[in-house]
């Protein structure tokens, strides 16, 4: 899949890529239908450009996106995903609402100016369920790592993403 030899599958529609940055990890949550969730894009603009070949080197497209917490280095996104509805929660929401440019200062010293465009543009989930063609995905919001961080919970798969 690509010079980096990027998505690796976890279990069945769940696929991990590792950027080079802290061993972050951009994880795609397929939902059976064709469709599918990015969580978290990371991190390097040809890492970020890598991933919508990964997901058509799948057969899939991308649905939807999800931020688990405010870090710059998991709100960003790549133009190539589409206009995918990317969704955090609200307390983040509202965080990237009034101070975007302060939390996305230090990704401007990488990313391209095309790329911090689109990052950070979150809305609240609507729920507390993701809303997708997938399995249920139970969302719990906690204050672990971050102020509204979120966990994706995944129970017929026996998957947390947090």
């Amino acid at each position: 899949m690509g010079a980096l030899g990027r998505l690796v599958q976890l279990l069945p529609g769940v696929w991990v890529a590792r950027a080079r940055q802290y061993a972050t990890l951009t994880t795609v949550l397929l939902d059976g239908a064709g469709g599918a969730v990015v969580v978290d894009p990371a991190w390097d603009p040809d890492e970020l450009a890598a991933i919508p070949a990964d997901l058509a080197a799948l057969g899939v497209r991308c649905v939807a996106g999800v931020a688990t917490h405010e870090h710059y280095d998991h709100v960003l996104w790549h133009p190539g995903l589409g206009e995918a509805p990317r969704w955090t929660s609200d307390r983040t929401a509202d965080r990237l609402a009034t101070d975007r440019d302060a939390i996305l200062a230090p990704a401007a010293e990488f990313l391209t100016p095309d790329l911090l465009a689109v990052a950070g543009r979150l809305r609240p989930l609507p729920g507390a369920t993701l809303p997708w063609a997938g399995p249920e995905a139970r969302v719990i919001e906690h204050d672990a790592h971050a102020p509204g961080h979120i966990a994706l919970v995944l129970d017929a798969a026996s998957v947390i993403l947090c």
